[in-house]
């Protein structure tokens, strides 16, 4: 159960500015002359296109295209680096060096030689401004060098809430350096820093599935309904063949979807079952749920059958053996506060 001050602190963040040290997410690193065409050939985007500086949110599929990893990724020069959740290092290394044979490509575990800082909130802009860096003119999924107290920082143009965010890339021994310059600018605009459970509330606010918790190797990648995860003409990869099968014939049998739930109802547990109303047969299940202070009430990401996961379709979720009302929303749940 999230603490009254954690809820607190989510409305602060997203009304005014906060800061995090995402000490959970890991770092991968790509070099070498094939480095391109093989990812090409294994992740879920077109990765021979992107433009330096340029990146996707993807995943890494297997033959069904069931989602063995997902993870932010960018072009950085003629290199690449993907962030992701740190339990899904390992793994994800191991699964690509499965397939890797004579292609030129160096695949290194990055995690332990950077800090990665998230910046996030309306006042975003403003901080950054006081480290003399703006963001207002990028897209985003796109990646920059600058400086901050004379150190180079990798400033990556992505939202963990929905609404203005960066990410900050900074080499281990650089990292205190940052955090120092971050919080004196963020003196004069009230930067707060928020912990795990903060930034759980901001995730589920925002949509984001989150690996081992929403996504599993059970999950095919439109479940989700996270079309910019997928490129479909740039030609084949793991689970193409699936994911083209999909879009041209059919449709999966379930979507991940955001539910509002009754204001007086308590937080449901994950696994929650989710039914409908007018049949009274289970249709889904939560994954992931939180009280929303901004929002003034429960709402939770979960699965529910492709024929019900419409915007506004009412359902039902068991909360402690009562059933509640439910509203299927659109996602994120909490844009941009203004």
């Amino acid at each position: 159960m999230t603490s009254q001050t954690e809820q607190e602190r989510s409305v602060q963040v997203r009304r005014n500015v906060g800061w995090t040290e995402l000490t959970d997410w890991g770092v991968l690193a790509f070099e070498g002359e094939d480095a391109a065409k093989f990812l090409h050939g294994q992740l879920s985007q077109n990765i021979q296109k992107l433009a330096d500086g340029a990146g996707h949110r993807l995943a890494l599929l297997d033959r069904k295209a069931k989602v063995y990893a997902d993870m932010l990724f960018y072009r950085w020069g003629n290199a690449y680096f993907a962030l992701l959740q740190k339990t899904l290092v390992s793994t994800t290394l191991e699964r690509l060096e499965s397939v890797h044979f004579a292609e030129k490509i160096a695949m290194t575990d990055a995690t332990d030689r950077y800090a990665l800082l998230a910046v996030q909130g309306l006042k975003k802009e403003p901080l950054l401004k006081q480290l003399k860096i703006t963001t207002q003119q990028l897209a985003p999924h796109t990646v920059f060098e600058a400086r901050i107290s004379s150190v180079a920082v990798r400033v990556v143009h992505e939202s963990l809430t929905g609404g203005p965010g960066v990410l900050l890339l900074v080499a281990t021994e650089d990292a205190e350096a940052v955090r120092a310059a971050l919080i004196d600018a963020g003196q004069s605009l009230g930067l707060v820093r928020y912990g795990q459970e903060t930034a759980e509330v901001l995730r589920v606010e925002a949509g984001l599935p989150k690996y081992g918790v929403d996504v599993t190797e059970q999950n095919l990648l439109p479940e989700l309904g996270r079309e910019e995860m997928l490129c479909y003409d740039k030609g084949c990869y793991l689970g193409q063949e699936i994911v083209a099968r999909i879009k041209t014939y059919g449709q999966v049998n379930r979507l991940l979807v955001g539910l509002v739930l009754e204001s007086e109802s308590s937080v449901p547990q994950a696994d929650a079952p989710v039914r409908s109303p007018e049949t009274d047969d289970a249709v889904g299940r939560v994954t992931s749920a939180v009280y929303s202070a901004s929002l003034g009430r429960p709402i939770a990401l979960g699965y529910v059958k492709q024929k019900l996961a419409e915007t506004g379709q009412q359902l039902e979720i068991e909360v402690n053996g009562t059933r509640v009302n439910a509203t299927v929303s659109a996602l994120p749940f909490v844009p941009d506060i203004k």
